[in-house]
C-alpha cells in the first residue's frame, strides 16, 4: 500500500510539473506582474507621501513665470497598456512575456519604471519625451542625464542620470542615448539576478527642479564650500542657468547642509524655483540611487 501511494504521489507530481512546463506562453506572461515587482522594491508611485516640501518663495515674482513644466515620458510599449490603481495612485502598466513598464508620478514628477523579467528581454528601452509638436530639444549632459529645453533654449525639465538594479540590489551598467524626442535606456543585465528594475525620471516637478550632488561633491562642498567645485558645478549645470544661479545664491545654505549630509554618509541636494533673479531655493540631505 505504501509503495502504491508513493507511486501515485510521484505520478501526480510529474503530471503537475509537466502541465506547468507545457503551459502556453500567454499564461507564463500573465504570471509576470511588473507593478508587483515595483511595489516590492519600494517604488510606490505615491506622490503625496514622497513629495518634497517645496513651497513658492516670497522672492518669486508672479510676473516672471518659470519655464519648468511637466512633460510626458511615454514608454514605447511592448504591448497594450492598462490603467490600474495602486495605493490610491493611478498608474499605467504594460507588459510582454519578458519585460514591462509601470508609468506614473513620484515626487510630483513623471517616472516610468522598466521591469526586466529574464535574459530573454531586450537590452534597450525607448521613451518618447513630450510630443513632436512641442519642438523640444534633448541634449545629453555631462552627468549621464538629459536636459529638455524648449525651442528658444529655456529649460523645461531634466531627465536624471539612469540607474538599474537587480533583485539583490546590485547596480547594473546603464546609459542613455538620444535621437530626436526619443531617449533610449541601455541596460547591461549580464550577471544580474532577475527581475531587474530601472527608473528613468525627471528632475523637475511642477514649477521646480532639484539638482543632486554625489558623495564626492557633497564632501567637497562640506570642506570647501560651493567654490570648491568651481561655482557652476556639473550638478548645478543640470538645472540650466537658473540652477547655476540658485547654487550661487544658496551657497552658504548648501555648505551648511553639506556638512550634515557628509557626516551622515549621505548626499546634498538643492530644490529651486523661479526665474533669475527671482529664485527661491531649499537645500536638502538625501539618500538613494543618485547618492553614489
Amino acid at each position: 500500500m505504501k509503495r502504491s501511494l508513493v507511486g501515485i504521489g510521484l505520478a501526480v507530481a510529474i503530471g503537475i510539473t509537466s502541465a506547468l512546463l507545457a503551459a502556453p506562453p500567454s499564461q507564463a506572461a500573465d504570471m509576470f506582474d511588473p507593478l508587483k515587482v515595483v511595489q516590492e522594491r519600494g517604488g510606490l508611485l505615491d506622490s503625496q507621501r514622497e513629495a518634497k516640501k517645496v513651497a513658492p518663495s516670497p522672492q518669486v515674482s508672479a510676473a516672471r513665470k518659470s519655464t519648468i513644466r511637466s512633460v510626458d515620458i511615454s514608454p514605447i510599449s511592448p504591448g497594450a497598456s492598462k490603467r490600474v490603481t495602486a495605493d490610491s495612485v493611478r498608474v499605467e502598466v504594460a507588459k510582454s512575456a519578458s519585460h514591462g513598464f509601470v508609468t506614473g508620478t513620484r515626487d510630483n514628477r513623471n517616472v516610468s519604471y522598466i521591469v526586466i523579467k529574464d535574459t530573454s528581454a531586450p537590452s534597450d528601452y525607448q521613451f518618447a519625451i513630450g510630443s513632436p509638436s512641442e519642438e523640444l530639444k534633448l541634449i545629453p549632459d555631462n552627468r549621464g542625464g538629459v536636459t529638455v529645453s524648449d525651442s528658444t533654449g529655456n529649460l523645461v525639465n531634466t531627465i536624471l542620470a539612469p540607474w538599474a538594479k537587480d533583485a539583490n540590489g546590485k547596480n547594473l551598467p546603464t546609459n542613455y542615448t538620444v535621437s530626436g524626442n526619443v531617449v533610449t535606456q541601455h541596460v547591461d543585465t549580464r550577471g544580474a539576478t532577475f527581475p531587474v528594475v530601472a527608473d528613468p525620471q525627471y528632475g523637475c516637478g511642477v514649477g521646480w527642479c532639484s539638482v543632486y550632488f554625489d558623495k564626492r561633491e557633497t564632501h567637497d562642498v562640506a570642506t570647501g564650500g560651493i567654490a570648491a567645485l568651481g561655482g557652476a558645478t556639473a550638478a548645478c549645470g543640470v538645472g540650466g542657468a537658473v540652477g547655476v544661479a540658485a547654487c550661487g545664491l544658496a551657497s552658504g545654505a548648501l555648505a551648511w547642509t553639506a556638512v550634515t549630509a557628509d557626516n551622515h554618509g549621505n548626499c546634498l541636494g538643492l530644490s529651486f524655483w523661479g526665474v533669475y533673479p527671482f529664485i527661491g531655493w531649499n537645500p536638502f540631505e538625501y539618500t538613494g540611487v543618485q547618492c553614489r
